[in-house]
């Protein structure tokens, strides 16, 4: 059995504590054409006794099916799909997350795209063009100056356009 390299850190802005995700492998056929990696158990770690409850039987019931075998993704969309009835909370960089529970849905669905049993998303031709549209769209509007115009400027150009109006007049 192998560990994931490193504990997966979650800080939310709902609670004080971080909790770690460890997520535990093991590799079947080992050394044959066959071989595969598979989730064994997980563990989350929080100092938060707030939900030390509902962690244990969450990441004992997540083992369990992992231990169980077969097609284990049906997890990360039931977990994802959890929302918290105070509402979300944005994550860092602006992604917003509907839960810890969803967030931790997350941090399962990298796992398992990282030993290949989840494919990444891949964007078709056209989706990924507009994605590249955007992106050059803002990278120009980014690189350009900002001229940012006070008020005291708006109305010293005013004043100017009407002296210079009086003038032709």
């Amino acid at each position: 059995m192998s560990s994931s390299a490193r504990p997966i850190r979650i800080k939310t802005p709902v609670s004080d504590h971080a909790m770690y995700v460890t997520i535990n492998d093991i590799v079947l056929n080992e050394g044959t054409k066959y071989e595969q990696r598979r989730p064994f158990e997980i563990f989350v770690n929080s100092k938060n006794l707030d939900h030390f409850q509902w962690i244990v039987a969450l990441t004992r019931i997540i083992s369990a099916v992992f231990r169980k075998g077969g097609d284990v993704t049906f997890l990360v969309d039931e977990l994802k799909a959890v929302f918290d009835p105070r509402g979300g909370y944005w994550q860092p960089g602006g992604k917003f997350m509907p839960s810890i529970i969803a967030e931790l849905g997350y941090v399962i669905e990298r796992h398992l795209q990282s030993i290949g049993l989840l494919r990444k998303p891949v964007l078709d031709e056209h989706q990924q063009k507009l994605i590249d549209e955007k992106r050059a769209e803002f990278e120009a509007r980014a690189s350009r100056p900002t001229r940012l115009r006070s008020r005291t400027s708006r109305k010293a150009r005013s004043c100017a356009r009407s002296a210079a109006l009086r003038r032709l007049s």
